[in-house]
């Protein structure tokens, strides 16, 4: 599977819905595209998150240009066939079939602190307004699944910024 933790920042890298890379911005962040779909993914084989801690987060952080919808799906089925690290493809990160149900949205309740005017979220669904800069940090916990992404549909473009980290209990 690929890592998509960007070396040095620990930052995540967006893989357009097409499989491209989105560019990095400035060192930090990528940049996003006006009426386009990224995934992040949040953890992959070789990264400790999310399947191998207890306890997940995702810190999101953006600028004010962004407007976007950004949801979290996760998936139990592996990215390869077989499960194994190379081969041909079983379900990809940036998957974009509903109708093949490989990726679920997840949205517990829960309330986010979302910072910056304009800003907003609805249990685990978060809204960057376009308006003024904005972030949150996502505490995913008691989370099973093989693997998760976040998804973020974009209105107006702008710079999104995705790190994530993860405890395991002693």
């Amino acid at each position: 599977m690929t890592d998509y933790n960007r070396a040095g920042s620990g930052d995540i890298d967006a893989i357009k819905s097409d499989g491209s890379v989105a560019a990095n911005a400035a060192g930090v962040g990528c940049t996003l595209a006006s009426s386009s779909t990224y995934y992040f993914p949040l953890g992959n084989d070789d990264a400790p998150t999310p399947g191998r801690t207890g306890l997940t987060a995702v810190h999101l952080a953006w600028n004010a240009a962004l407007a976007a919808t950004i949801t979290f799906e996760s998936c139990n089925f592996p990215q390869k066939i077989g499960a194994q690290r190379i081969g041909q493809t079983d379900v990809a990160d940036n998957d974009a079939n509903a109708s093949a149900a490989n990726w679920i949205q997840e949205n517990p309740t829960v309330t986010l602190q979302v910072v910056g005017t304009g800003n907003s979220a609805s249990n685990l669904v978060i809204t960057a307004g376009g308006t003024n800069f904005g972030g949150t940090m996502v505490h995913l916990g008691n989370l099973g699944s093989r693997r998760v992404r976040a998804k973020v549909v974009v209105t107006t473009g702008g710079t999104l910024r995705v790190n994530v980290r993860g405890k395991q209990a002693a």
